[in-house]
This record gives C-alpha cells, sequence and structure tokens, in this order.
C-alpha cells in the first residue's frame, strides 16, 4: 500500500479504525496466499523453486529455515507442497524439512514415509518427533493404522516409554484399550512392560479401560511367569474385580490350573500369598540380597549342599556337559526361588557357561528370569561376553534399564565392556536413557568424566539434538559446565545443523543452554554455530574494546533473534560480529563494513533507554533501548549489504514513501544548478552574468563546507571585498536573505541538517550527508514525524533506522513503530524485508 492508498483508506473508514486495520497482522487461508503477500519472500521463492523440474534441495531446505511461524503452518498444510518435497528429498533431507514444517506427528510420518520408507531414517529422530508430540496428536496417529503401523514396524523405541505415556496416563490406558496400540505395546515394549505400566498407574482403571476396549482378554492369555513382574502381577490381581480374571493372572503366575470351588474374590489374595511363600518367590533385588546377606548358603555350591533336590544341582550338571540342552536349562532356571537365582548371577563359572551356550533368544529368557537379581552393569557385560549384544530383544533391555536407577546407568557408562553391550542393544538411544538424563547431578557426572557417553551421542546427529532439548529444560546451568569440563564442548556445537537449517526446537533448546552458561568461548561458539558466522569477538581494525562479555553476549542472542534468518544465517555477506572502541561512551556507536558488524558500548549501560542521543521527543525511537537499536541499525546496514535495498535506482530512489533519494555526489555546481532553478534566484539576478556569479560563488562556499555562504563571495573577492569598485559584496547583500543561502548554509554536514533539516525547496530537502555526498530526499517523508535525527542522514541510515526500529519491537510486535509513524514505509518493508514472516495463517 502506498502512502496516497493509506491516506485514502484513512479518510474512508476513519483514522481510529485505519490504525486497528494497519496493525493487525496479515492472515493467509493457505500457502498460496501468503507467498502472494511476499512476493519475494522465502515462501514464494519455495513454491517456485518446488514447481521446477530440478528441484535444488539445499536452496529449499535453507528457505524452509527462513519461514515465519505461520508459513511453516500453512505449508504443512498444503499437500501439494509437501508431495513435491517428499518426491524431491531423500531421506537425509526430508528429516531436515520435517522440523521445520509445523506438522502434528501422524503428518509427520505420512510424509517422510512417502520420502522414504520410515525405516530409512535415523532412530534418533523418529524418537524424537514421538516425544515431541502431545496426547491429541498421538491419538490420531494411533488411530490412523496405515501409519501407526509403519511407525510400529520402523521405530525400535518402546512406546510406554514416551514421555505422554507418563504424562496422560488417562490417555495412555484409552489407548491400551484399542487393538492397535495394545499390538504395538505387545511388540515392543513386551508383555511385562504392559503388565508394570498397569500396575503402576491406577491397575483398577487401566484394567477396566483395557476390558472396555476388548483388549484384556488376549494381554491376559499372553501373560507368563516372570520374576520381573511378579510383584506387578499381584497388584493385577488385587486390582481384577471379575473372579475369571483372577483365576487367569493366578495361573499365569503360578504356571498350574486352579481347581475349581475357589471363590476367588473373597480368598484369592490368601491363596496367592500362600503359594509365593511356598515357593519363595515374589521379592526384589534389595530385599533377596539383604535375606541372603542375612544368613543360609552364600554361593551355589553351598545352597546345593543344603538341598540336594534344588534345580541347580540339574542346571550346573547340564551345563557340564559337551552338548547342553539351552531349553532344559531354562527350564530349570524358571525354577530356582530367589534366593538361588541371586547365588546364580554371582557364580562366575556357571554365568561364563551360560553366556557361552545361550544365543540371542536364550539369553533374552534366561535374563527374563533373573535380570531382576542383576545390576545394569553385570546383566549387560554378561550379554556382550555372550557376544549376543543386539540379538537380546529390545523388551527385554529396556525393562533392565527402566529397572534401573541414575547410579545404575552412570556405572554401565563408566564399565567399558557395559557399555558396548548398551550401545549394541535394539532400540536403545543414548537419548533414550530416561532415569539417567532426568538426574542432573548423575547426568552432568557421567557428561564431564566419561568420554565414551558424548562419543556414542557425538556419533549421531539426531541424538546430539535430542540431548539438547532434553537438557535445555532440565538444569541447563550444570549441563553447560559439565559439557565444558568434558573438552567436547566444540563438537558437541558443531555437530549441530548450522544457521537456519538448524530446526526451531533445536534453536529454542540452544538459547536455553547459551543463556545459562558464562564461558564466553563457548557461548561464541554457539552464537556462531546458530547464526552461521565466520567469528565473533574484538574488532580488529578498531582494536582496544577487548572480547564481549557474557552478559552483553546473551542481549546479544535475543536482539538477534528478533531477525530474519536471510538477514542473519542466510546473510553471505556478514562474517564477522565483533567489539569495537567506543569513543562516545556510554553511548553506543557502531560501524559496518569489510563483511562484518562492529558495535562498541559501555557494559554498564545495556540497559540504557534512548533518551535524546539520536532522538526528539516525539520520535518513534525515543525510549527504545540505546545498545539493541545500536546492533540493529548496523545489522540493517548488513543486510543493506546483502540485498541491495538501498541501490542506486532502487525503491529508495522512487518511492515517494521511502524519501526519493537523489544522491548528488560532490557536484556542486549541479547541486547549485538546480537549487537556482527550483527557488528562481534568475528572478532576483536576472541579468545572466550577474546570476552566474552569484552561483559561482554559492558553489565555492559549498565546496569549501562553509555554513556561512559569505565566505564564498568573499574567497571570490579576495582583499578588495566589500572595497571600492567590489562587486561581490553588494552581490551578498541581494542574495543573504534568498531561499538558496539558507538551503546552502544549513544543509553543510557540521550543522548536522539529518538533525536540524534546512528548509525544504520545490519539496526536497538537501544536506551533505558527510559520507563524501549531498543527497537530498522528499521533505513529504519527514512531515508526519520521524523515527529518529539520524535517520534521514541518508537513503542507507533511512533503511538502517526503520530496520532497527522495526525489529525493536520484535517478535510482539514487529514493525509496530514503524506503523506508528508511516504506514507506506512499514508495508514496503514487511512485504520486502520481512517477506512475510509475520504472516499468520487462518484458523
Amino acid at each position: 500500500m502506498s502512502a496516497g492508498q493509506a491516506a485514502s483508506l484513512a479518510s474512508g473508514i476513519g483514522n481510529a479504525a485505519f490504525t486497528r486495520v494497519m496493525r493487525a497482522p496479515r492472515v493467509a487461508a493457505n500457502a498460496g496466499a501468503a507467498a502472494a503477500l511476499a512476493p519475494t519472500g522465502p515462501l514464494a521463492q519455495l513454491r517456485d523453486e518446488l514447481d521446477d523440474t530440478f528441484v535444488n534441495e539445499g536452496k529449499c531446505l535453507r528457505l524452509l529455515g527462513q519461514l515465519g511461524d505461520g508459513e511453516r503452518i500453512l505449508v504443512g498444510r498444503d499437500a501439494t507442497m509437501m508431495q513435491q518435497m517428499a518426491d524431491a528429498f531423500n531421506a537425509s533431507e526430508m528429516s531436515r524439512a520435517i522440523e521445520q514444517v509445523k506438522l502434528t506427528v501422524k503428518w509427520q510420518m505420512h510424509w517422510m514415509s512417502k520420502a522414504k520408507g520410515l525405516d530409512h531414517y535415523d532412530q534418533g529422530l523418529l524418537t524424537r518427533l514421538l516425544e515431541a508430540a502431545d496426547a491429541a496428536a498421538f491419538g490420531e496417529l494411533i488411530g490412523w493404522d496405515e501409519v501407526r503401523d509403519k511407525v510400529r514396524k520402523a521405530w525400535r523405541g518402546d512406546p510406554l516409554e514416551l514421555p505422554l505415556i507418563a504424562a496422560d496416563p488417562a490417555s495412555a490406558r484409552r489407548w491400551l484399550g484399542t487393538a492397535g496400540f495394545m499390538t504395538w505395546a505387545r511388540e515392543r515394549s513386551g508383555v511385562p512392560a504392559v503388565v508394570q505400566w498397569i500396575a503402576a498407574h491406577d491397575p483398577a482403571a487401566s484394567l477396566a479401560a483395557i476390558k472396555a476396549g476388548g483388549q484384556l482378554a488376549g494381554l491376559l492369555g499372553a501373560i507368563s511367569d516372570q520374576p520381573t513382574i511378579r510383584p506387578q502381577l499381584k497388584q493385577l490381581f488385587v486390582a481384577a474385580t471379575t473372579a475369571d480374571d483372577r483365576r487367569q493372572l493366578y495361573e499365569a503366575r503360578f504356571g498350574t490350573r486352579a481347581g475349581g470351588g475357589i471363590d476367588w474374590m473373597a480368598n484369592g489374595e490368601a491363596l496367592w500369598t500362600q503359594q509365593e511363600l511356598a515357593a519363595g518367590t515374589g521379592s526384589d533385588r534389595a530385599a533377596v540380597t539383604a535375606s541372603v546377606a542375612a544368613g543360609g548358603p552364600q554361593n551355589v555350591n553351598a545352597a546345593i549342599a543344603a538341598d540336594k533336590k534344588s534345580p541347580l544341582v540339574a542346571l550346573k550338571d547340564e551345563l557340564d556337559d559337551l552338548n547342553v540342552d539351552e531349553d532344559k536349562c531354562l527350564r530349570l532356571i524358571g525354577q530356582l526361588n530367589d534366593r538361588e537365582a541371586l547365588l546364580l548371577t554371582r557364580d562366575a563359572t556357571l554365568m561364563k557357561q551360560m553366556a557361552g551356550a545361550f544365543n540371542g533368544s536364550e539369553m533374552s529368557h534366561a535374563l527374563e528370569r533373573l535380570g531382576h537379581l542383576m545390576a545394569l552393569k553385570d546383566a549387560l557385560a554378561w550379554i556382550e561376553q555372550a557376544k549376543e549384544s543386539g540379538d537380546v530383544t529390545a523388551a527385554v533391555t529396556n525393562r533392565l534399564i527402566e529397572a534401573s536407577n541414575a547410579q545404575d546407568i552412570a556405572e554401565v557408562i563408566g564399565y567399558p565392556k557395559a557399555l558396548t553391550s548398551l550401545r549394541k542393544s535394539k532400540g536403545v538411544r543414548p537419548t533414550t536413557l530416561t532415569p539417567l538424563l532426568l538426574d542432573a547431578g548423575k547426568r552432568d557426572f557421567v557428561v564431564q568424566s566419561y568420554g565414551a557417553f558424548l562419543d556414542w551421542v557425538l556419533a549421531d546427529a539426531a541424538d546430539v539434538s535430542g540431548l539438547l532439548r532434553l537438557v535445555s529444560t532440565n538444569s541447563p546451568g550444570t549441563f553447560f559446565t559439565a559439557l565444558k569440563t568434558s573438552g567436547k564442548q566444540d563438537r558437541f556445537i558443531t555437530a549441530l545443523p548450522k544457521g537456519s537449517l538448524m530446526p526451531p526446537p533445536d534453536r529454542a533448546a540452544l538459547r536455553l543452554l547459551f543463556l545459562s552458561g558464562v564461558d564466553v568461548p563457548m557461548k561464541i561458539k554457539m552464537l556462531n554455530q546458530r547464526y552461521n558466522l565466520d567469528r565473533t569477538g574484538e574488532d580488529t581494525a578498531l582494536a582496544g574494546a577487548g572480547n564481549f562479555e557474557a552478559a552483553t553476549l546473551d542481549r546479544m542472542w535475543d536482539v538477534l533473534d528478533r531477525m530474519p534468518e536471510q538477514d542473519l544465517a542466510d546473510n553471505k555477506w556478514l562474517e564477522q560480529l565483533t567489539r569495537r572502541t567506543n569513543p562516545t561512551a556510554p553511548t553506543p556507536q557502531g560501524v559496518t563494513g569489510g563483511n562484518r558488524v562492529a558495535v562498541g558500548y559501555d557494559p554498564a549501560h545495556l540497559a540504557d533507554p534512548e533518551t535524546g542521543a539520536f532522538t526528539d521527543p516525539a520520535d518513534q525511537m525515543r525510549g527504545t533501548n540505546l545498545f539493541d537499536t545500536n546492533l540493529l541499525h548496523e545489522m540493517g546496514h548488513a543486510s543493506d549489504a546483502q540485498y541491495k535495498w538501498t541501490r542506486d535506482g532502487g525503491p529508495f530512489d522512487t518511492d515517494p514513501a521511502l524519501g526519493a533519494w537523489a544522491d548528488h555526489r560532490l557536484h556542486y555546481a549541479r547541486i547549485v544548478d538546480r537549487l537556482a532553478d527550483d527557488t528562481a534566484l534568475a528572478t532576483t539576478f536576472p541579468i545572466h552574468r550577474e546570476l552566474n556569479d552569484v552561483k559561482s560563488a554559492l558553489t565555492d562556499a559549498m565546496s569549501n563546507k562553509s555554513v556561512n555562504a559569505e565566505t564564498g563571495f568573499q574567497n571570490k573577492a579576495g582583499a578588495s571585498y566589500g572595497v571600492g569598485a567590489d562587486k561581490w559584496k553588494p552581490l551578498w547583500n541581494r542574495v543573504k536573505a534568498h531561499p538558496i543561502v539558507a538551503a546552502i548554509q544549513n544543509g553543510q554536514a557540521a550543522k548536522s541538517p539529518w538533525n536540524n533539516p534546512p528548509a525544504a525547496v520545490a519539496g526536497r530537502i538537501y544536506h551533505d550527508t558527510d559520507y563524501d555526498y549531498w543527497a537530498s530526499y522528499n521533505a513529504a517523508t519527514r512531515a508526519g514525524g520521524k523515527l529518529s535525527r539520524y535517520q534521514f542522514r541518508d537513503k542507507r541510515d533511512f533503511f538502517a533506522e526503520t530496520y532497527a526500529t522495526y525489529y525493536e519491537t520484535a517478535p510482539a510486535d514487529p514493525g509496530r513503530l514503524v506503523k506508528a509513524w508511516n504506514n507506506g514505509v512499514f508495508e514496503w518493508f514487511r512485504k520486502n524485508v520481512d517477506r512475510g514472516r509475520e504472516t499468520q495463517a487462518a484458523p
């Protein structure tokens, strides 16, 4: 909208209504409409690139990274664009694109599968997407059979370990009542894990919901006795509300058919307790360990000597055979009581024999019977001893981890043999070690003490992103310190996607981690990675100020975060962000050039408001933060350097709303000729010779940068000025009150004419910019007020001050102050520079 169109609209609807219209964010119903609002913006460019026969995938990914939040939503809704990306992108490219677009998890998985089968995607990415889903979105995924089953087959993680399952048990039990999710849970988590989850989350309500969904009968039929779930089976038994359900649970637990005539509701619990006491089973590791320590046999041989009928006798004998019957061994292990099972896990010889005899499936079965009595590190080391790491079922490994605490997992990571097994385990990632990651103290100890853990994380960029997101909301400050102590901080930071390729969740997480620490070199590394800078630090040309302080870097991050990605992260011109000397302290200053932005400031005055250094009381920039707007001003120059907004012949030279600037260079005679014509100087001096003499003297004064134009006449006359027949003094006396004189005198740089403008001549204001050229601009642009005095120094500063003012109020209301000053400028800026970033998606 031009300034004239804005005035017409305001007169038609009233100024108050006009203000509301102009301040409302633009809303688009679809991606096509949003692209039309900003024809040169990243969304329009992305649509154009996807329409090409040969798509530049790298360019598409950069453009995706530049989109605003509303545009990301609209792209996700656009089936044509999403299909085009699915057709063009490989799995790696789609992995990077999918988190740049705002989609629910079912659509993320759907479009990824369209590009490539989900089994081609990194497990860390699949985990991250599922963990980020809320209950409503996850419920949609479960309800879409085709996509849910693709996820179930491709993702090796445990669905019952997803954060939302614990956070929303009401939804989780409802999902377990569906065939789709129950099948997924039984297959990936394992029946024992389902039993454990039900027992831990209101077993009565969970059983009722699963029964209402028609899934309880199948679950009860699949349960078999395993030491790891004996306490939970009893909880389910107590919570069961029908005799038949209790009977099935009893038979599963004790491996026997129950006789008739039992009143399961009245007497079932007593019968259960009686059977447990008889079998000597049902206790956890701590209780069994304490019982053994209290007395009785202390090893397998002593246990055999005390009970010749113990299953240990037959097991030891079978393992001594040349050809071991593995099935028989597993049956005998299942017959052990808790004491016998614990003593078996402590017998190095027998454990080694079993490791040599069992394959992955058999090790899985053995761990179902013995794992609850073993430390996690010992269980994993035993798996590695058997050379079956990676072949033990994911359900068994997950249950071992779930039953462990942070200390148990920390011990694994500090034990190379156990860690090797853990890394090979199906579905296990460093970011799925929930007990460890929730305990910030243990987590940080592992990070700084065991380099192998970060090496594991760094082996996969998806795990780096995953860990970053997890720690960003759980004691990020202590993780910052631990990461620094580890010595691997640079590798961790540079493993993240750089600049605009960094997904929005990573950007938010990195910011939280950045703000939590004080180590300047590490913070600079993060800043450079986030904003795609080659260097941040002391300026080399204007040295002496030293490096940035941690607090200043924090403020800079939040200022830079207000800017569009294309102006910083994708600004090829900008390479460095530096600190220069600041002779105007405490007022900040900056300089842009040499592919760098340099800012000078007083760290004690970072919060100072603008109170008159560059503004008059009514200016829109009055009261804004001086440091922020100084930095944004220089970043505006950097944007101009990259995109040539103020190029000769461009919009700032042609659009009256933008000033219609003219560059007169140092062509003084031409400037005087134009001013003479526009002020009708010839009317005062109709004699051609006199007119030329006056213009010549004024040109002399202008070229000498004199604020007193009489000096030009004095220079022409020399010592004879005002003496005798001198012609120059009379000419001066005739011209000194003429408007051309005030225009020339008040336009000199020494009078800071951008602060105190000379009178307009024929609707234009002329002045020396002090940048080695004279400029003029449309006086009407300034007539309605201004952003600051400095704004009108030249067209580049006009753009930079507009840029600073526009983004000073971002992200809450970008451009609010510019809108309040000049809607024509605001509309041009929003369309061309911000390029659709603030566009909102229609509901």
